[in-house]
């Protein structure tokens, strides 16, 4: 499948929507992303809403290409609290940009997991537990508590 230039198009507005590799904003915006197109998506989502962050490649004569640096978008948009989630049959999922988890990643990636083991052991939880955004040691509410304290 190609990845469509329209990169919001993949948004997956209902949970049933939701596929293993993605893109988590940090508002919580699941964004579904086939495998391995995880840099097209992020250098996408850089051009059309941060164009001052996108890494542009640099050609051999040392000007900068028309292209971005798709290696390094993806590094950008983690930096910036995005969450890149993988998923591989054979290892599980794998999440980068734990370390950064905002509360509505955390309840997304809950309601999608549970508390299954991720790869390594890891799970929603844990990753919470470890995430510089956790204040408190007070467990967040479930996912259905916190849609009827809205």
């Amino acid at each position: 499948m190609d990845l469509p230039r329209n990169w919001k198009s993949l948004r997956a507005k209902n949970p049933d929507e939701r596929e293993a590799s993605s893109w988590i904003a940090p508002n919580g915006d699941w964004y579904n992303c086939p495998f391995a197109d995880h840099p097209i998506f992020a250098a996408y989502v850089l051009q059309d809403e941060y164009p001052d962050k996108v890494p542009w490649d640099v050609r051999f004569d040392g000007e900068r290409s028309d292209f971005p640096d798709y290696r390094k978008c993806g590094s950008v948009l983690v930096e910036m609290g995005w969450l890149l989630v993988h998923y591989d049959y054979a290892v599980g999922c794998i999440i980068t940009g734990k370390k950064n988890m905002t509360v509505d990643q955390y309840a997304v990636l809950y309601e999608y997991w549970g508390d299954s083991q991720l790869f390594r052991g890891w799970t929603i939880k844990s990753m919470w537990r470890d995430s510089i955004n956790n204040q408190s040691s007070t467990p967040l509410p479930s996912c259905s508590e916190k849609e009827t304290q809205t």
